[in-house]
């Protein structure tokens, strides 16, 4: 390495403007990388601990203003790294190592494309000779991440991944391809609904689309979890982790009002008993697309459907429905 792009190195890891000045002035390269990896991803990564915290604004703003002025002066600020068979961009290591919305809304405001594509089908087949890699965006790339720290129970980490997601959400970005079977609803999401990840679910709740106890009333339209077939009993035991971590979030006032039914009509006794333990009011009108016409209660929604069920779900839901002073509405079709 010759002396100015040393020079150039030092001023990306020291974010320092006049140290820049004088290595563009010895003629280093400010788009120069380091073993493949862009200057500024390698200082974000050198320096993670103190952006992370965020603790000095003042380093902060001298962070921004460095960048800032480096792209004034040619900066690529979509320059990428190739790693194991992905393109990994400034932004998504920014996201990866900072888990600073600061940065990353700073880095989006100076033109980073929150739509790169992290693998490109048509790139790897010309540059590599690979053939078999499946478009994949920075949107997707994001949420891999908050799978694996959510995974692995680094839930802080999870978090800072999903508050970047809606960081890129609100600049445009899209995820490469749904999932086939997901119905138009985003990998992430369906993800954690059929997992029924109580964790992660949690973490996603904080946003209206996100909540499961909407999701539910959709649930048969996107088909159910394996273990919904296979074990239903565990299946109904997630299912009361993943409302709870709902609830703790929202409280019982602004659940899905279609939610108890949902649960009736779903034949899931387990889930309807805790639901009535937190406090769901049973007579809640809970008319939903299949009966919109009609003004409905659990307890209704239980008589007319019946037939269905297996006596002793259908004999446990009424006693606890009835418990819960449920009423009848007379309008409505009910089966002894």
């Amino acid at each position: 390495m010759n002396e100015s792009s040393a020079m150039m190195e030092q001023a990306f890891e020291k974010f320092d403007i006049g140290l820049l000045d004088k290595a563009l002035e010895a003629g280093a390269d400010i788009n120069a990388q380091v073993a493949g990896v862009p200057l500024l991803s390698d200082a974000f990564w050198t320096n993670s601990d103190a952006i992370r915290n965020g603790l000095d604004q003042s380093y902060i703003r001298q962070v921004k203003e460095f960048i800032k002025y480096a792209i004034e002066k040619g900066l690529d600020i979509n320059a990428y790294e190739v790693d194991g068979g992905m393109k990994y961009p400034i932004l998504f290591q920014s996201c990866h190592y900072l888990k600073n919305q600061n940065i990353t809304e700073f880095l989006l405001q100076n033109d980073a494309d929150p739509n790169f594509m992290v693998a490109d089908h048509d790139f790897f087949k010309e540059k590599l000779n690979m053939h078999n890699v499946e478009n994949h965006s920075l949107l997707d790339a994001i949420m891999d991440e908050f799978d694996n720290e959510t995974h692995i129970g680094y839930y802080d980490f999870a978090k800072a991944y999903h508050d970047d997601y809606l960081l890129l959400i609100a600049y445009g970005a899209k995820p490469a391809e749904l999932l086939d079977g997901s119905h138009g609803m985003p990998r992430h999401i369906y993800d954690a609904v059929m997992s029924l990840d109580a964790e992660k679910l949690r973490i996603l709740s904080r946003d209206e689309c996100n909540r499961i106890d909407i999701i539910l009333t959709f649930y048969g339209r996107f088909g159910y979890p394996k273990l919904f077939y296979y074990h239903p009993d565990e299946f109904q035991e997630k299912l009361i982790m993943a409302l709870d971590a709902v609830i703790s979030k929202l409280g019982i006032d602004n659940l899905s009002p279609t939610l108890l039914c949902d649960c009736v009509a779903n034949e899931w006794p387990d889930v309807v008993d805790f639901l009535l333990s937190k406090g769901v009011d049973p007579n809640i009108n809970c008319s939903s697309e299949t009966f919109k016409d009609i003004s409905s209660s659990a307890l209704d929604y239980l008589g007319r459907i019946s037939f269905v069920f297996k006596r002793e779900n259908y004999e446990r839901m009424k006693t606890s429905l009835m418990n819960a002073n449920a009423k009848i509405n007379k309008k409505t079709y009910y089966y002894e």
